[in-house]
C-alpha cells in the first residue's frame, strides 16, 4: 500500500465537520500501515475538536510525526474512559499492533446521537481505514458494533466471501475475504481477514461479563495464532 495515497485519502476523510476532525484510529505506534489488525467499537464518545488544534497537527500525530495518535489522544483526554482501559488491556494481552478504531469514525456523546451526516462519514473512513489496512483481524466488540459491521459491508458489497469458523461461548469467528475497491474505489485488489464477535467492552454492558474477560481475551489470542 502506498503511504503517501493512503494518507491523502484520509486527509481528505478527516476535514473537520461540525467542529470536530473524524477520528481514523488510536494506536501507540507511528506507522498505521504496519497494523496487523484492528479492535472495533461502534463509534466514538470524545470528539477532537477542530478549535483544540489544526487538521495539519491532527495528521501529524495520526501519521507518526509529531508523536502517536494515542499521545493526541492523551493530550486531549486526560483522564481515559473505561471502554478505553478495556481496549487498552485488550491490545496489551494480544500484543501485536493494532488499530483501536469504530464501525462509524465520528463522535457523538452517546451512540443513540450519531448525526446521518456522522454516520455516512464515519462509515466511509472506517471503511478506507479497513480496505488501506487490509488487517489478518479485526475485533468487534458489542451487539450493536456486530450488528452494524456487517449492516455496512453488507451495503458496501466488499464481501468476496465468508466462511464461519466458529461459535462458542462469548466468541464468533468468521473468516471473510474483502474487495478493497468496494470499500474504497482508490485501493485495488482483496485481502483475507479473521472477524472475531466478543461482548462490549463499554459499560454498563462489560460490568455483566468482566469476570469472563480474560478467559476471552485469551481465547482471541489463541485464535489469531491460527493466521500467523
Amino acid at each position: 500500500m502506498d503511504s503517501n495515497v493512503f494518507e491523502k485519502v484520509i486527509s481528505e476523510l478527516t476535514l473537520a465537520v461540525d467542529g470536530q476532525y473524524p477520528r481514523p484510529w488510536t494506536c501507540d505506534f507511528k506507522e498505521p500501515l504496519k497494523a496487523e489488525g484492528m479492535i472495533l467499537g461502534f463509534n466514538q464518545a470524545r470528539k477532537y475538536s477542530s478549535n483544540d488544534l489544526t487538521h495539519e497537527e491532527f495528521m501529524d500525530y495520526h501519521f507518526g510525526r509529531c508523536g502517536t495518535s494515542y499521545d493526541l489522544y492523551n493530550r486531549l483526554n486526560p483522564d481515559p474512559s473505561p471502554t478505553r482501559e478495556n481496549i487498552a488491556k485488550l491490545a496489551k494481552q494480544l500484543d501485536r499492533k493494532v488499530l483501536e478504531s469504530d464501525v462509524y469514525c465520528y463522535s457523538s456523546r452517546k451512540s443513540k446521537d450519531l448525526s446521518a451526516s456522522g454516520r455516512e462519514i464515519g462509515r466511509k473512513l472506517a471503511h478506507t481505514v479497513i480496505a488501506g489496512v487490509a488487517p489478518k483481524f479485526m475485533i468487534v466488540y458489542g451487539a450493536k458494533p456486530e450488528k452494524a459491521f456487517w449492516k455496512e459491508l453488507q451495503k458496501s458489497g466488499a464481501v468476496i466471501e465468508k466462511t464461519e469458523a466458529l461459535s462458542e461461548q462469548n466468541v464468533t469467528a468468521f473468516r471473510l475475504k474483502l474487495d478493497r475497491a468496494r470499500l474504497n474505489a482508490n485501493f485495488s485488489g482483496s485481502f483475507d481477514t479473521l472477524v472475531l464477535f466478543i461482548p462490549s467492552l463499554s459499560l454498563p454492558q462489560w460490568n455483566k461479563w468482566k469476570w469472563e474477560a480474560p478467559a476471552v481475551f485469551t481465547r482471541v489470542e489463541d485464535l489469531l495464532q491460527t493466521i500467523d
